[in-house]
């Protein structure tokens, strides 16, 4: 999460879509005075700060807690969102990765979609809740992952804060060749577009066969 009280703006930072990468970028351009959480693995171009109370992926409404609703109503704040398919098959991977699996069995997925072990899956539950509060989108801007992430630059031009070519790849540990269609069998399809069914709804999404 980011957030610039100087340029009245907030960077809500959903998973799997980036954010990692915009947080480092963001954090070089932005003054001292900014909140910046910190990020995992650590980068030595990202410079957290003044991040008492915040961290890393916090829901809107603790947010709220903090800077209060008076302040957030106020404020410039982005999220993006990104094809929930596209988003359970980037956060498996990554929880592969991090749980020593190198080459992911039939077994492996089974085990993620039933959160055995260290496996744990990422839920419509847990995304949504960073950018809405009672099931209202709070973030005056969404922009989608699939369009690009230098998409930000048109809110940064707004609020005065100058434009970033976003160079820094974190967090990338699926396979570029690797889709969900690939990957998932039709219980795992439904077991997804269950769960994120106001996400797909929302924002216009299906699996990519």
């Amino acid at each position: 999460m980011i957030y610039s009280a100087r340029h009245n703006f907030l960077l809500l930072k959903n998973y799997k879509v980036g954010g990692t990468s915009l947080e480092v970028e963001l954090s070089q351009v932005l003054d001292d005075s900014a909140v910046v959480t910190p990020i995992y693995p650590e980068n030595l171009l990202h410079k957290p700060r003044n991040f008492d109370n915040f961290y890393n992926h916090i829901p809107y409404s603790k947010i709220e807690e903090i800077l209060g609703e008076e302040v957030l109503n106020k404020t410039n704040s982005v999220v993006f969102v990104r094809n929930p398919f596209d988003v359970v098959l980037s956060h498996m991977y990554m929880s592969f990765s991090w749980g020593g699996i190198v080459n992911p069995s039939k077994l492996d997925v089974d085990r993620y979609f039933n959160n055995e072990s260290k496996l744990r899956r990422i839920t419509s539950f847990v995304s949504r809740n960073i950018y809405t509060k009672n099931n209202l989108i709070m973030a005056k801007t969404i922009y989608k992952y699939e369009d690009g992430l230098e998409q930000i630059n048109k809110t940064l031009k707004d609020v005065g804060i100058g434009a970033i070519s976003v160079n820094a790849k974190e967090k990338m540990y699926r396979p570029k060749e690797i889709k969900a269609a690939d990957i998932f069998t039709p219980k795992h399809i439904d077991i997804i577009s269950e769960d994120w069914s106001w996400e797909i709804d929302q924002f216009d999404y299906s699996i990519k066969i």
